[in-house]
């Protein structure tokens, strides 16, 4: 194991509770596994386990929270981290999934203009996603990897315990918890990896025909423009590779 930088030692402070330490470069499918074992686990111990790639630039937007929080919370109500957890919780609350991603589908459609045929593009044969990526597990802090086993009520909610985004179309953790929520209902997404730009998620219940694979598409393109513009280049050709796919991977570059 490499040595625990300033910058582990700051987020394990941040989220405040059990945790366990790998080599992200040497220790890859163990990895895998043990959050496969710790989601079982968990279902039982009332916690969700969460990959957490430590980086100064995670640090950074951790600290940011308190002027994101300054800008939802103008009475100063929420006074710690627990408090600014919790009130970005209640605000998602007050809003859907859905309605934020119409909100960030009408900013992408204006900047790139979604309805263009050539960016729908066309459906390919392509085998479904079925597993993490495990190529970003070297990105962080001297490679550790954190798993996190966070006691959050709901799996949405760990877009506040790890709080990111709000950079480069990046939602910011309002948004992701609200839309988080709704992709756990409707497929059974649950976040599974976190850095200071990325998110994975995995789900039991992906679409299954090309209509809903391509509603879906273009909730991700939405969410994450990169998965397009710097992806898969079409919405139908990302549509096509979430039919079936029981993993999600979204970068904000």
């Amino acid at each position: 194991m490499s040595e625990i930088t300033e910058d582990v030692k700051a987020i394990l402070a941040f989220i405040n509770c059990d945790y366990e330490l790998y080599d992200g470069e040497n220790d890859q499918e163990e990895i895998l596994g043990r959050y496969h074992e710790l989601a079982k686990q968990g279902r039982s111990e009332s916690f969700y386990p969460l990959i957490i790639l430590p980086s100064l630039q995670l640090v950074e937007i951790m600290e940011y929270l308190d002027e994101f929080i300054a800008g939802i919370d103008p009475g100063g109500l929420a006074d710690d981290t627990a408090a600014h957890r919790r009130l970005m919780i209640e605000k998602a609350d007050e809003t859907t999934g859905t309605e934020q991603l119409s909100v960030l589908l009408d900013h992408v459609v204006k900047w790139v203009g979604v309805e263009n045929e050539e960016l729908m593009g066309q459906f390919e044969p392509t085998e479904p996603i079925d597993t993490l990526t495990t190529e970003v597990f070297t990105y962080g802090t001297n490679n550790v990897v954190i798993i996190a086993k966070i006691p959050a009520a709901a799996p949405w909610e760990l877009a506040a315990w790890v709080p990111m985004g709000g950079f480069n179309d990046c939602p910011d953790p309002v948004q992701q918890v609200a839309i988080f929520r709704h992709w756990h209902e409707k497929y059974g997404a649950v976040p599974a990896m976190v850095s200071c730009d990325s998110w994975q998620l995995t789900l039991t219940n992906p679409p299954v025909i090309d209509d809903e694979a391509e509603l879906l598409a273009q909730e991700h393109f939405a969410f994450c423009p990169d998965s397009v513009l710097q992806g898969t280049e079409t919405i139908r050709r990302l549509a096509s590779l979430l039919k079936d796919a029981t993993a999600w991977f979204f970068w904000w570059d």
